[in-house]
């Protein structure tokens, strides 16, 4: 009997938790603290890593199946305030969830760090914000004061609105870390949408194109620089028109850092010019 006692002490201490990640950022984050063999599911776009793709899927930002969830008997479900009649849900049922944040760079850091306490990964989560930072502090004084403007999924196709960076978001940090300006300079809150006039107006000195789903396309990156560098702005006169077109671009996750870098190069080649 108390061979028995001790042996299911052992399997209960030892077994991995089944943890849902209802983001890509979060599953993203689990993966780079070396516990993505926790995952029992996450969401239909959390496509890596590659090992991310086959893990059971349970709907979308906003689709989320609670069904499917209840049925998966979680540990724990980690997730964004998405979809805040999910949280109600969980919390009626008792469901332990960790209510994260990506909108910040504060945010993201306060995430890795939370995630990283779950699992008591502290050293993991350690070396990942060390890197974070260092990627930050690299970018500072490059080039100064100059009006960025950052595109979210640029397109070729001016008929249509345009997302670009707005305030209060880890991409806008970024630029103000760098020591320069949002071009975006119209005090809202709310996800802005501009059209070709509103770009001319703003007239950045800088625009930085983000297409992660570029290769999924008909259109090069040099397509995309050539029609932007049509419009009659200060980055196009000076050639200073970007394209990031990693999958990790706008992907609030650990792989910030790698955007942080890639955002560093055209920086770098600002001051080049």
């Amino acid at each position: 009997m108390k061979f028995f006692l001790i042996l299911l002490l052992s399997i209960t201490l030892y077994a991995k938790p089944r943890v849902i990640a209802l983001s890509p950022s979060i599953n993203e984050i689990i993966f780079a603290l070396g516990k993505g063999d926790t995952i029992v599911a996450n969401t239909e776009f959390s496509n890596y890593p590659k090992e991310a793709q086959n893990i059971p899927k349970v709907g979308g930002y906003f689709s989320v199946n609670l069904e499917k969830v209840i049925a998966l008997k979680p540990d724990m479900v980690m997730l964004q305030a998405y979809d805040m009649q999910l949280v109600e849900n969980l919390k009626r049922l008792n469901i332990n969830h960790l209510l994260l944040k990506t909108n910040s760079m504060e945010d993201i850091v306060n995430t890795i760090t939370k995630i990283a306490d779950y699992y008591d990964e502290k050293e993991y989560s350690a070396q990942i914000l060390s890197n974070i930072q260092k990627s930050l502090k690299s970018i500072e004084n490059i080039v100064h004061n100059q009006k960025v403007l950052m595109v979210i999924s640029a397109t070729t196709n001016f008929s249509k609105p345009i997302y670009v960076v707005g305030h209060e978001v880890y991409l806008e940090d970024i630029i103000l870390r760098s020591h320069n300006k949002n071009a975006y300079d119209v005090p809202t809150l709310a996800q802005p949408t501009i059209n070709l006039e509103g770009i001319i107006k703003l007239n950045p000195d800088i625009v930085i194109l983000l297409a992660p789903y570029l290769h999924q396309s008909s259109t090069t990156k040099e397509e995309l620089i050539k029609v932007w560098k049509s419009i009659p702005i200060n980055a196009s006169k000076k050639s200073h028109i970007y394209v990031i077109d990693k999958e990790y671009a706008g992907i609030p996750s650990q792989r910030v850092q790698y955007f942080i870098e890639e955002y560093k190069k055209a920086l770098e080649d600002v001051a080049r010019k």
